[in-house]
């Protein structure tokens, strides 16, 4: 399609539209190697957006797909790919890339794709991320607040984990649930 559209045919001019559908097509794929062509994709759109092709600047759709073509991986580091893509995310919107902006989806897949992981650290990094998205939203970052989908990947990254204190944690978690729906969250 896109060879077409440099030959001169604009009715098949590529965008941002069609290439999250590629994206998200490679993400619920379930092929192995699903999770790096969907990367591939979207440094391919960031390559022509930079090259003034505007109609391909990737999104926070673009970039959720990707992340959660990740946590969908069982491949070694697949959490720490998604994690590094949501970080990326944060450094362009705070460049003035709003349409880049994380919101709750971007930072739940994260999580759940620690949560899916066997990494050691996985309680640890799924517990930070949350902490960043209620950080993100008393800042005034309002597409950030964590909902009970959050939690609830934290959650089973406890209950995936070894640590021995994990079990009291993930009562912890489910406790400060509960009070965030006292306090009017009822998303939480």
């Amino acid at each position: 399609l896109e060879k077409l559209w440099k030959s001169g045919n604009e009715k098949v001019k590529p965008d941002t539209i069609l290439y999250n559908a590629v994206i998200d097509a490679w993400a619920k794929s379930g092929k192995r190697e699903a999770p790096k062509r969907a990367e591939a994709i979207l440094q391919h759109m960031e390559q022509l957006s930079e090259e003034g092709l505007e109609d391909v600047r990737p999104s926070t759709i673009s970039y959720t797909s990707v992340i959660n073509a990740w946590a969908n991986s069982r491949e070694k580091g697949a959490a720490q790919r998604a994690e590094a893509i949501l970080d990326h995310m944060l450094k362009l919107q705070e460049a003035g890339r709003e349409e880049c902006r994380p919101n709750t989806t971007c930072f739940t897949t994260a999580i759940d794709a620690w949560a899916r992981s066997n990494d050691k650290d996985a309680t640890t990094r799924a517990e930070a991320l949350l902490e960043k998205m209620e950080e993100l939203h008393k800042q005034g970052y309002k597409n950030t607040l964590p909902n009970a989908d959050s939690y609830n990947a934290v959650i089973t990254s406890f209950a995936r984990s070894r640590d021995p204190g994990a079990p009291k944690r993930a009562e912890e978690l489910l406790r400060k649930m509960e009070e965030l729906y006292r306090q009017g969250n009822v998303d939480a």
